[in-house]
């Protein structure tokens, strides 16, 4: 089950929220229509199972979240049938579609609900200085907690799978890597990093990020490793800082606290940031911005070495 939350308690008492962006709840019931036919899910007959089910649940969720008197409202509704729907489509399949592409479809279509409303893009800071506007932290919670399941979920796809990767020649596992960095920035809706693939000047080095580029670099002799699949979570690692980068600088169009923001701002500043080599594992890897890729990354083998740091965001 996705850790998929809404908290309405801030929106709650917005009763002229819908008043005041009518307009997009109003054509929601539009832009889900279009979204559907946007929707790829096969053809066979345990796929078709799951898009009668997917069609269902959207008329459903249509009607519901029209007729709400708020936004908090329509959003609650929308949480509830999320977490509903992953069990729902199940009792639909016959055993030929995995768990995995069936959960992965409904994060596609939630992914596209959510852009409908206009919260990938960080609805509530809109209005900036208006507290009812922020950010609040279970909501950024909610959203990260979303965007890493769905990056994991991606991993279940055959071209993306363990099993797919240790069968590829390291030249294969390049564009494995290439391609799924596409997806992987489709899901959190940043502008892709240019992706550069090379003998780094250190060894041990997985990856590194470059915010004053959007450029990530993943060290090349790493693909021949026995554990190289890891370099999967270094593309979602690396991404996570571009992520960053993008919400410090346009904090509009994402779900990031205020707290948070402060915390990645005051990280990135020059001579704060920390490295392995100059401060030691512990410092770098407590540090707000690699604390956060690193969880987001669900990289446990590097995050369960550690204590937690006083670090204002998900995790």
């Amino acid at each position: 089950m996705s850790r998929f939350r809404v908290n309405t308690g801030a929106m709650r008492s917005q009763a002229g929220v819908l008043k005041d962006q009518g307009g997009e709840i109003e054509q929601l019931a539009q832009s889900l229509e279009t979204i559907y036919h946007h929707l790829n899910i096969g053809s066979s007959d345990s796929t078709r199972a799951v898009e009668r089910k997917l069609v269902k649940l959207e008329g459903k969720l249509i009607e519901q979240a029209v007729k709400a008197d708020s936004l908090g409202k329509a959003l609650e509704y929308i949480a509830q049938q999320f977490e509903r729907s992953e069990q729902a489509v199940r009792e639909f399949t016959d055993g030929t579609v995995s768990a995995a592409t069936i959960v992965h479809e409904i994060q596609v279509l939630y992914t596209k609900i959510l852009r409908a409303l206009g919260l990938d893009k960080g609805y509530y800071n809109r209005k900036a200085g208006d507290p009812a506007y922020q950010i609040s932290k279970k909501q950024e919670k909610m959203m990260d907690h979303y965007l890493s399941d769905a990056c994991a979920a991606l991993r279940n796809e055959e071209r993306f799978s363990e099993e797919t990767w240790y069968k590829a020649t390291p030249k294969e596992r390049e564009q494995i890597l290439r391609d799924y960095l596409v997806e992987v920035n489709k899901i959190m809706g940043t502008e892709r990093p240019t992706l550069i693939i090379e003998k780094m000047e250190k060894e041990s080095l997985m990856g590194s990020y470059n915010g004053d580029t959007n450029t990530i670099r993943i060290n090349s002799p790493r693909l021949s490793d026995a554990d190289s699949y890891r370099l999967m979570k270094t593309i979602v690692h690396e991404s996570r800082h571009g992520y960053q980068h993008q919400a410090c600088e346009h904090p509009e169009k994402f779900m990031v606290s205020k707290e948070t923001l402060d915390q990645w701002r005051e990280n990135f500043k020059p001579g704060n940031y920390k490295t392995a080599k100059s401060d030691g594992w512990d410092a770098y890897a407590r540090q707000p911005v690699e604390w956060d890729a690193m969880n987001f990354a669900q990289q446990d083998y590097y995050t369960s070495q550690i204590s937690g740091p006083d670090y204002a965001g998900s995790w």
